[in-house]
């Protein structure tokens, strides 16, 4: 994924750690070291972290994250990055590389 194609994309699929709290983000790219990755956090800011610091979100906290978007900007939601039917983004999700053992 790209910057420009993370920038305004509110379909989060993975997290990053501060602290002890996780927050969504999209993986943009790994290192060829396979150490560490390049994030586009919600806030709009592109980071590089370690890989132990980011994770592919658990299935239950994306649908959370999913129903939260989309009771926030309503239909606008499937302007940005989110699929109307719900089928489409969890297929989408399970085709999401897991970076454990990365």
């Amino acid at each position: 994924m790209t910057v420009e194609q993370a920038n305004g994309n509110y379909n989060y699929m993975y997290e990053f750690r501060i602290g002890e709290s996780w927050y969504p983000c999209h993986l943009l790219n790994i290192s060829d070291d396979k150490l560490h990755g390049v994030i586009f956090a919600r806030n709009g800011s592109v980071a590089r972290d370690r890989l132990s610091n980011i994770r592919k979100m658990r299935k239950e906290d994306y649908l959370q994250n999913r129903k939260e978007v989309v009771e926030y900007l309503g239909k606008w939601a499937y302007n940005y990055g989110i699929h109307e039917n719900i089928h489409d983004d969890l297929k989408l999700f399970d085709s999401v590389d897991d970076l454990m053992g990365s």
